[in-house]
Formats: structure tokens, sequence, C-alpha cells
């Protein structure tokens, strides 16, 4: 039990005076007030004046219990004048502490305790089906035990924690495009069988694996462990329209024999791998020279101007690529490519380049040596084609405008220089190797199709009559 000093008010000093429990009879000097706790120990006393305003001392503590208030006589009192000698007596209560429980937000229930009681054998029912139950915890984020076991002094709310006793698993979509091929549910850290795995043999179509992503940026390997739902891609390239391994020698033999996605993988090393890229002055103005003139590109046979970068060099620098490579350099007219800046290209039709809603179209006549530059620098460099244009635009491009003498003397010039050549040049059939066919034609321009499936020997013609 602990005992409280109480402060007296100053002015009772006026009037205190020592006395003992027994004396309690009035006298000039006032009657006896006194103040006890409910065991008898005097907390405060002294004399005062027969209807004097009544003095009380501040509200006394004990462990374990509130103060309810004053009795006189086994009443309670709250008067506010004496009315003669007075023993008045704290009464008290006992303390009562509440202790709520929670599953989550949900409340289970609550229990009274005694001050500095226990609530063991108290605790709502902790039983839930295909749950088992792992304690209660003081905190919602169930990282702080709680022992029921434990004295308690004040309110508090207790939170429990299940854990499932089902196996968890995951669900696994496989894709393709919009279309699901398959759905499974998979234990948590278990791998895919391999008759979950759907087939990839689509005709026309080489399988270029499978992605976490519709974007097929983030591959995704079949054998690994299942951690949360996954939604899968695949990926397919189409093949060329009758495609079949060509007779390949020198610069191109390790492509001799290859199927059509061993060769891409093969071409892609070569492309990325082979020569360097230099690209001065003089080697753009010697790589396009033709018929004792240049051949500036978007406007043909005229005089040097200064080097365009047909991939433009703001993209190849957000691509950390180097942007001197000759085979992305063309001469070129200065106030044109002034005007072409670093917009992408965009389709038209006609001989003359134009620059419509800022997208260049760089002339019929010069469709062929854009898309097959554009194509061999995506590659080599990582530059996405999105940024200078669209896939299928370029796809068509070459297909409708056939390689001429112009770019297969050019790319032989670039390879004495930098020993690399544009395969695209070389053999146009690669192109449908890396990219695929072209899809429903969008950007036909005037230039008649042609088919370049299968071959791989070209026998090229004199330059035509917009280059002469």
């Amino acid at each position: 039990m602990k005992k409280i000093f109480v402060v007296l008010f100053l002015f009772l000093s006026l009037f205190l005076v020592a006395c003992n429990d027994e004396d309690l009879t009035g006298n000039e000097d006032g009657y006896q007030i006194v103040f006890k706790l409910d065991d008898g120990t005097t907390i405060i006393s002294f004399r005062a004046e027969l209807d004097s305003e009544m003095m009380y001392p501040a509200n006394p503590d004990k462990d374990g219990f509130t103060f309810v208030g004053w009795t006189l006589n086994g009443a309670p009192f709250t008067g506010d004048k004496v009315t003669g000698n007075m023993e008045l007596v704290a009464e008290f209560a006992d303390v009562v502490i509440v202790v709520t429980f929670y599953n989550g937000n949900l409340e289970l229930g609550t229990a009274l305790v005694p001050y500095n009681g226990k609530v063991a054998g108290k605790e709502p029912s902790t039983d839930k089906e295909n749950y088992e139950f792992n304690g209660w915890f003081l905190n919602q984020s169930l990282t702080t035990p709680f022992d029921s076991n434990a004295t308690l002094t004040e309110n508090i709310n207790v939170y429990g924690k299940w854990t499932s006793t089902l196996p968890i698993s995951y669900q696994v979509r496989f894709f393709d495009g919009s279309t699901i091929l398959a759905t499974y549910e998979v234990q948590e850290n278990a791998t895919l069988q391999s008759n979950q795995i759907p087939s990839t043999t689509k005709s026309g179509y080489t399988f270029d694996g499978w992605f976490l992503n519709s974007s097929f940026t983030t591959s995704f390997n079949t054998s690994s462990a299942i951690t949360q739902d996954l939604d899968i891609y695949g990926k397919w390239t189409m093949d060329t329209p009758g495609f079949e391994p060509g007779n390949y020698t020198g610069y191109y033999a390790s492509l001799n024999g290859l199927s059509q996605s061993a060769m891409k993988s093969q071409l892609t090393s070569m492309i990325k791998s082979i020569g360097s890229a230099t690209g001065s002055t003089s080697q753009v103005q010697n790589a396009d020279k033709w018929q004792g003139k240049t051949y500036n590109i978007y406007t043909g046979l005229g005089s040097y101007g200064n080097r365009e970068h047909v991939v433009p060099a703001s993209k190849l620098r957000e691509s950390n690529a180097p942007e001197y490579d000759l085979h992305n350099l063309r001469a070129a007219v200065v106030s044109v490519n002034s005007t072409r800046s670093n917009y992408p290209f965009g389709p038209g039709t006609g001989t003359q380049w134009k620059l419509t809603s800022g997208k260049f179209y760089p002339g019929s006549e010069h469709v062929r040596d854009v898309a097959r530059i554009v194509l061999y620098v995506t590659t080599r460099y990582n530059v996405p084609i999105s940024k200078v244009g669209d896939l299928q635009m370029f796809l068509e491009w070459h297909q409708q405008d056939p390689v001429d003498d112009f770019e297969i003397t050019r790319n032989g010039r670039i390879y004495d220089v930098q020993k690399s050549r544009n395969p695209f040049i070389d053999h146009p059939e690669l192109v449908y190797v890396m990219f695929g066919s072209t899809s429903t034609s969008t950007y036909s321009n005037e230039m008649p199709a042609v088919d370049l499936s299968i071959p791989t020997v070209y026998t090229f013609t004199t330059i035509n009559t917009y280059r002469a």
C-alpha cells in the first residue's frame, strides 16, 4: 500500500493544530476535521469554525483501486460546510481492466480482468477451419507477442494470428497474344510439369520463347519455381514464306545450312560484333559517289552537302550507341537535312520527300535505303524501331523497293573501311529471318511488290531513272 503526501492549502495552516484521534470535542478553537484512508491512516486533521467553508485534500491514490469519494459515518458526504466534529473516510472501488481481442479488424470479444490480474483462461475461441492458431500479439502487424499470464494494469487490444493449413496455390495462365492457351493452379514453390506447357508448334511461325509480359522484354524459364500468380506470353515470329536455307559463302558462310531460328541468332551475332564504326566526312563522300556525282539521300544525284544520320544522332545517344557508323551516314542536301531534323519516318507517296504532321517521308526512290539502314542500325545498336518509325512500314518499304547497284556498291565501300556489311542489302531475304513478314499492307507506295522470300543470290540492274 502506498501512502500519498497531501499538500495542504496555505490558509489551513492558520488554524492547523496538533491533535490525536480521540480529541473530537469542539472548543474555542473550533471543531476537529479529520480525513482518513479506508485502513484508518490519517491523511490530515485540522480545526474549523462551525458553518465555515469545508476544505478537502487532493483525492488520494490506492494501487489497483479508483477513488470514489468521502464518507461520513458510512454515508457519502459532499457537503461544503463544517457541521461539527467530522471524520471523513476515503472510499475506493476495484479497478477493472478491459482486454479486447481481434482477428485483423474484426472484434472477437472482450475479457474483464482485475487490476494486476491475468487474462489467461478468458480468451475467445481460436478455432478456425483450415487454419492453425499461432498466438496473440500486442500489435496488428503481429510482431510483438502477448503473454496471457502477464499481470495487467491498463486496458489493451490483443490480435490473433492464424496461418492456413491448406496448400498455397497460384494461377498460371499461358497466352498467345490475347488468347488464353491454358490455365493451371500450381502449388507454391512447385514447378510446371512438361504436360502443363502448351504446344509451341504454330504453322508458319518460329517460337521465340515464353515471357512474363506481352511486350516480350522479360523472359520466363518454365523450370522456375512458382511463387505468385503469373500471366505468361508466348512469342512467335512469322517465318519467311517459302523460306529455305540458302547456300551462303564467304562473309555469310556461318549462316549456311541453319534453320530459320538458328540463322536469326547467328545473324544477330554477326551484325552486333563484326567491324567497327568510323564515318568521317571524307568517308561519307567516297561511299556516296555515283556516276561522277554525289548521291544524296532524299534528293538524288547532286553536290555533296553534309552528313545525315538516317537514325538520328539524338536517338543513338539515348541508346548509348556510336554516332558515326558509315552504314547510318548518308550524304544529304544541307537544307533537307535540316528540315528532316530528328523526326521519325512516316508513310507517303511520290518521289518527293515530305514533312507532314511531324513525320518525314523520304520519297519512293529512297525508302529502300532508309528501311535497310534502319533495320541494320536498330539490330546492331539496340535502338528501338519505334523511335524512328514503324516496323511494318519499313518491311513494306524493303519489299516494295528492291536493292540496286548503288546500295551494293556502297555496302562494299563501307566494308573496305569498317570491315562490316549490311546483310539486308547483300541478302534481302534475311530481313524476314530477323523481323518476320509484313502484315496486310498499310503503307503501300507507288513501287510494285517484289517477292523476296526465297532467293539468296540477286542480279542487279543499272540504277533506275530516279537515280539517273
